[in-house]
Formats: C-alpha cells, structure tokens, sequence
C-alpha cells in the first residue's frame, strides 16, 4: 500500500522556513502594539543574532523582565473566566444546541 503521510514538498519547506527567525529575535526590538491597543515595548532578544550566543543581563535588567512578565500575567489572569462561568456557558450552548435539533434541555434552571 503506498501512502504519502512523510513526505512535504519543497514549497511547504520554504514557506515554513521564511519568517522564523523574525519571529524569534526581532532586528529592531520597537514599540509593537498588544492586543489591547496599547503599545508595549520589548525586550531585547536573549540571543545575539550574529554570533548565536547568549547576551548577558544585568541584575537590573533581569529583575525587570521578571516583573514585566509577572505583571503580563496578572493582566492575563483578570482577563480569564472563572471554571464556574465556563461550565455554565457550556450548559447554555449544548441546551441551545438540543433545542435546534428539538429535543428537550438538559441543564434549564441549574444556571
């Protein structure tokens, strides 16, 4: 039986291979805008792109990028739901989804 689940051709390669690196270490560290709109600016890359070794930090700048992320994750956080509003959501849409087929609710009143 002959099957091509291993094989990629040339082009995918090509294609998959074009913006890595920018997607990694970006040249120019500017001022890129978040989802949000606002606009945040990031940190230098760890790696020195030319040579492909690591770029030292300061005690300073360490602590810096420790509580930017810290603090990206509490923006994150705040921005997620709770199990209890998750669960019900899901409640409502398969009820939703019964009656277009008809059939009667399974979860009406527990949320």
């Amino acid at each position: 039986m002959h099957t091509n689940r291993n094989r990629s051709s040339a082009t995918d390669k090509a294609s998959s291979d074009t913006n890595d690196a920018e997607d990694i270490a970006p040249r120019n560290p500017t001022e890129k805008s978040s989802t949000s709109g606002e606009k945040k600016r990031l940190p230098r890359p760890g790696v020195d792109r030319n040579t492909g070794q690591a770029i030292p930090l300061s005690e300073i700048e360490w602590q810096e990028r420790v509580a930017a992320l810290e603090q990206n994750l509490i923006e994150i956080d705040q921005q997620d739901d709770t199990p209890e509003e998750v669960y019900e959501q899901f409640m409502r849409d398969l009820d939703e989804e019964r009656s277009r087929q008809g059939r009667p609710p399974a979860f009406q009143g527990y949320y």
